[in-house]
């Protein structure tokens, strides 16, 4: 009888990109922002730097009138890689639940403030992503969040850039505009 051969098997690139957005969604939920800044792709820190990013993230965990808790990220779609020179990138999409504790003064009219408050997140969120629940008047969101994952050989491993709004000037930057036409 001939000896088994074992093959390794590399992992599929859908395997990898959820297995690092997994590690990156963990240090976001611990406010790991050391952590969380090492799964953005580094080209964006020499557009913003990586210090002012972490300020900002440290100033927002510092808020204390405002409470917040991120479920567990649950991805919905991974595109199939585009290679581009020797960088891939795909597109990710995926979504999580938010619970969201506003703590200020009582104010003289709550419901209002409420209403005020539940209309900006749903432009944020989208209509039908936001409802208000308990004494506390939390906030349950349910966000839909878009990624760029990027494999940079020179890296090594998948990074991410978010795909929203503000970011377009930034992304078209980065990445090359076929590639983010392609990625839709």
């Amino acid at each position: 009888m001939a000896p088994a051969t074992v093959v390794a098997q590399e992992p599929s690139s859908s395997d990898a990109i959820r297995s690092a957005l997994q590690q990156y969604w963990s240090a976001v939920q611990r406010k790991d922002h050391v952590s969380t800044l090492d799964f953005i792709d580094p080209r964006l820190f020499a557009l913003v730097p990586k210090e002012r990013m972490l300020e900002a993230l440290e100033r927002a965990s510092a808020d204390t009138t405002v409470r917040v808790t991120l479920g567990d990220a649950r991805v919905d779609r991974i595109s199939k890689p585009i290679t581009e020179g020797t960088v891939q990138y795909a597109s990710v999409d995926y979504n999580y639940a938010m619970r969201m504790v506003l703590s200020s003064e009582p104010d003289t009219d709550e419901a209002r403030k409420t209403e005020f408050l539940k209309g900006m997140l749903e432009e944020q969120y989208g209509k039908g992503h936001v409802q208000v629940e308990g004494p506390d008047n939390a906030f349950r969101i349910e966000a839909e969040r878009h990624l760029i994952a990027v494999l940079d050989p020179t890296i090594g491993q998948w990074r991410f850039l978010e795909r929203k709004k503000g970011m377009e000037p930034l992304l078209q930057q980065l990445v090359p505009a076929k590639v983010l036409k392609r990625l839709g």
